[in-house]
């Protein structure tokens, strides 16, 4: 028995078998000799199964070992090319013939792919002629791995589609005919049964080469579990063994990706940290997570490890990485030249990033660690059960999915509006949009695979929130407006009720002396309403003439000379009768203080006049009176005389007769004051 510390994990993890592997892969002898039949037999081998069924493993390190055992030198019988469609179908398959030796390009590479590819895109028998024009002796097997990445590529535009039409013509027309010995295997996940439909011929050749991928058994799976382990003559636990065998038979998702991964880790954890232990044993499993929860904390571990900068770079690389088609989330493999682009970040920067997860006992991306990186080189998720058990990954890839679906749908709106045909966002829809491009930085690399025009969608942003604003702007314009109007009716009205309440009677007139309003009790003396007199002139109110000439002057004069006119008596007709006015007349004048119009009130005097004639009237009453009481007062005083005489006469006992006559006398002058006292009441 080997000691553990120095051989090299037998467990592959995440990562796929392949040729260069193909003596650690266990469990499958079984099934590949089925498959080789089936591809002699029909050239055309079919290998399908869901993902995680170990398709591609059972390819490259099962079917492809098995073909070239018999291969004695480089003139054998198999010559094998191996591809992946990705985004350029007909280009991956020149460089897979270059690769695998079918196309000979030592004299001038690119000249010798540049005509190959011309011959592929000639006609249907591209692929037929290329080999024939080769010359080869031995059998040709083309093996297009992840078959499914056609269906993925041909939906992102017209030029894809046609591109994929033409590939699986070529492998159609390559199988039909007999004289060039091509044989085709292609490894497709079983879900995508349905898009082969679309394409005409496809159905029927995949019925007839069709290898459904079985469940691995019991015994298989124990195969796949302890055969690495002697191979490198180390020794794994029956009760281990045991515990896995049962976990997977309860776990219906991803089982081998997941044991793999487990065996792996285990295998790792039991090198570095139990070297005393004869055995890998369950504390060594355990330690891990199992396969219940270890990859998760694997991944995790490598995440948590990077400080905040790195974390976010890590969310950009593996986002970019996964892509969701038709609900199917699948890997999205990129060159390194694209993936800086989309992080923004030298090379450097990504290596360091990219090789804690391709290391030797993590395998989470490929290519190996033995390959260095450049910006040619295309990084890859090692298997989609990776985004599936890693928890922070599915997560990544539903918000990708769906930063990606609102971007096509900003872009379809954008294009639309470009077009005429679609309006400008607002309100919520575009409240939504901001808060999406606001939630991470994107650029025209990141905006590539959901059909770029990144300045196109920006622009469309861009013009809906200065709309929205101009739209905002205006509605607040619009609101102070009104609130304004509704104030300045307030306080015409409060103006309104003040005027009314003025007992004087006020108007006010333009340039031209049209009047443009008066209060109720001016109105009230012309005879019209406060309506009615706006836009009447002095003529055509109850005022004569000649009141109206007089009217007119004086406000020419105010607003000649700009200065207040004041205290003006005037009689005026009214609809009453005349009256008696003291006029106030002051110029108007606009925001620029030029005079454009007179403001008047009229103070009705007539009641005053009338009092002042009648003080007059009394007064010339009393000037009578005056002059009556004088002349009484001589008449008295004469009267008083003869009194005092009469008195005089009778101490001297005089005449009575005489007496008694003069009594008389003074009796009638006394009745003639009497009558002038009476007329004066």
């Amino acid at each position: 028995m080997s000691t553990q510390s120095s051989v090299k994990n037998p467990y592959l993890g995440l990562s796929p078998f392949t040729l260069q592997n193909s003596e650690l892969f266990f469990g499958r002898e079984g099934r590949i000799t089925e498959m080789i039949q089936k591809l002699n037999r029909k050239r055309f081998l079919a290998v399908v199964g869901a993902s995680g069924s170990g398709k591609s493993s059972l390819v490259g390190a099962g079917l492809i070992p098995n073909l070239l055992k018999n291969n004695h030198n480089q003139q054998g019988i198999w010559r094998v090319a191996t591809m992946r469609p990705c985004a350029n179908p007909i280009q991956s398959l020149v460089e897979s013939l270059v690769d695998a030796g079918v196309i000979d390009d030592k004299d001038d590479g690119q000249v010798q792919q540049a005509m190959l590819a011309a011959t592929l895109r000639r006609s249907s028998m591209g692929l037929v002629h290329a080999i024939q024009q080769a010359q080869l002796t031995q059998k040709v097997l083309l093996i297009v791995d992840q078959f499914e990445e056609l269906f993925r590529y041909s939906e992102q535009g017209q030029s894809n589609a046609e591109q994929t039409n033409q590939f699986v013509a070529l492998l159609l027309e390559a199988v039909k005919q007999k004289n060039v010995p091509i044989f085709i295997c292609i490894t497709m996940r079983s879900d995508y049964f349905g898009d082969c439909a679309k394409i005409h011929g496809l159905p029927e050749i995949i019925n007839e080469g069709q290898y459904l991928v079985p469940p691995m058994t019991r015994s298989e799976r124990k195969k796949a579990i302890t055969e690495p382990m002697k191979q490198v003559g180390c020794t794994i636990t029956n009760r281990l063994v045991q515990r896995l065998l049962n976990e997977l038979s309860v776990s219906s998702n991803d089982q081998l990706p997941t044991l793999q991964h487990a065996l792996m880790c285990t295998f790792s954890h039991w090198q570095h940290n139990a070297v005393e232990d004869p055995a890998m044993d369950i504390a060594h499993y355990e330690a891990i997570g199992t396969i219940t929860n270890g990859l998760n904390k694997h991944a995790e571990s490598i995440y948590l490890s990077f400080d905040d900068k790195h974390k976010i770079l890590t969310e950009q690389l593996f986002k970019h990485l996964t892509v969701r088609e038709n609900n199917h989330d699948i890997r999205y493999p990129s060159s390194c030249a694209v993936i800086q682009q989309v992080c923004e970040i030298d090379l450097q920067v990504l290596t360091k990033i990219v090789e804690r997860f391709r290391q030797q006992d993590t395998a989470f991306l490929m290519p190996p660690l033995t390959l260095d990186l450049s910006e040619q080189i295309i990084l890859d998720i090692s298997h989609e059960s990776l985004m599936r058990v890693w928890q922070r990954l599915r997560e990544w890839v539903n918000e990708e999915a769906q930063d990606g679906l609102s971007y096509r749908r900003i872009l379809d709106r954008a294009t639309l509006h470009q077009q005429g045909k679609a309006e400008l966002l607002s309100g919520t829809e575009l409240a939504i949009v901001l808060e999406w491009q606001q939630s991470i930085s994107r650029n025209e690399a990141w905006a590539e695979r959901y059909g770029g025009k990144l300045e196109l969608a920006l622009h469309y942003i861009n013009c809906s929130v200065i709309a929205q604003q101009q739209q905002q702007a205006m509605e607040e314009q619009v609101k102070r407006a009104e609130a304004e109007s509704i104030a300045l009716r307030e306080q015409s009205d409060v103006l309104k009720n003040i005027i009314s309440s003025i007992p004087h009677r006020i108007f006010w007139k333009d340039h031209n002396s049209v009047y443009q309003g008066a209060n109720e009790q001016f109105s009230r003396q012309a005879g019209l309403s406060p309506e009615q007199i706006v836009g009447k002139t002095d003529f055509d109110l109850p005022w004569s003439h000649e009141e109206a000439v007089h009217y007119i002057k004086c406000d020419r004069e105010v607003m000649d000379c700009g200065e207040p006119m004041m205290n003006i008596e005037e009689s005026q007709q009214t609809a009453d009768g005349e009256t008696y006015v003291l006029t106030d007349k002051v110029p108007l004048k606009d925001s620029a203080g030029n005079i454009n119009g007179i403001l008047g009130i009229f103070l009705d005097i007539t009641k005053r006049k009338q009092t002042e004639k009648q003080l007059q009237q009394a007064l010339s009453q009393s000037d009578q009176t005056e002059k009556y009481l004088l002349e009484l007062n001589q008449v008295i005083k004469a009267h008083m005389n003869k009194v005092n005489n009469i008195m005089s006469k009778l101490d001297k006992d005089m005449n009575r007769e005489a007496i008694s006559s003069e009594i008389d006398e003074l009796s009638y002058e006394l009745d003639k004051i009497n009558q002038v006292l009476q007329e004066y009441s």
